[in-house]
């Protein structure tokens, strides 16, 4: 009796662990699971919150058009838009992130009274939502206030529109590679948040886990370059 436990508890052990690893965040407009394709760079960016690399010249942007906490599509871009892309190089991940915030709000000494940017990095990839994943930026500051197992370097250009961010991740970087990702901006008016604008919704429905998204390490994507690079440029003059 005791060795048919054993099998039947490590069974389920495994299979409660491959249910909470493989259930990705889904996007409501296509079915699919919210996937970022991240270039290999031919040369690294130069980390300053400036994005004026050439790495960044031609690029996937993906659009934060979520509002995460309410589960349902970011409608109100007078009052926020946002967009980030990603490359990789050397080991390492660059983030380049553009906002506009009709108010920016980083006076309040207690961070979640501040704008801030929340970037997730799962290198396990179990997709859920934790703490031990979450980087909090507060906006303008070249550092971070809360953070996870994987320190990145943060730099804002002098506005707090642009930001670039690196994690050096070794040798869990390669061609190939999924990790679990997510980036949001937590909107703060009147005193506290008001919203959570991200790439992904924070769960599919009410109830259910939080969960990231994926980001995948590319060597060569077959895309439209002149399109994504006159979409950057077009985003780029709104500032």
């Amino acid at each position: 009796m005791k060795s048919w436990s054993l099998v039947v508890l490590v069974c389920l052990s495994f299979s409660l662990t491959s249910i909470y690893a493989y259930a990705h965040i889904v996007d409501p407009k296509t079915g699919k699971t919210f996937l970022y394709q991240a270039q290999l760079a031919e040369v690294a960016p130069v980390v300053d919150g400036v994005l004026d690399d050439p790495a960044w010249e031609k690029v996937e942007i993906a659009k934060m058009e979520w509002e995460a906490l309410q589960i349902r599509s970011w409608e109100d871009i007078q009052d926020f838009e946002g967009q980030f892309a990603a490359v990789w190089k050397n080991n390492t991940l660059y983030i380049a992130v553009q906002i506009k915030d009709d108010q920016i709000n980083i006076q309040d000494s207690k961070v979640q009274n501040n704008d801030t940017l929340e970037v997730y990095v799962d290198v396990e990839n179990y997709s859920v939502r934790n703490d031990l994943y979450k980087n909090t930026i507060v906006v303008k500051e070249n550092k971070v206030r809360i953070q996870s197992l994987w320190e990145p370097f943060v730099s804002w250009d002098n506005n707090g529109q642009t930001c670039e961010i690196s994690f050096y991740l070794g040798n869990i970087i390669k061609k190939g590679v999924t990790i679990g990702f997510g980036i949001y901006y937590n909107d703060v008016d009147n005193g506290r948040r008001e919203n959570q604008i991200g790439w992904t919704l924070e769960r599919n429905s009410p109830g259910a886990k939080e969960q990231l998204g994926d980001l995948v390490f590319e060597t060569n994507i077959k895309t439209d370059n002149k399109k994504l690079g006159a979409t950057w440029g077009n985003i780029k003059t709104l500032y």
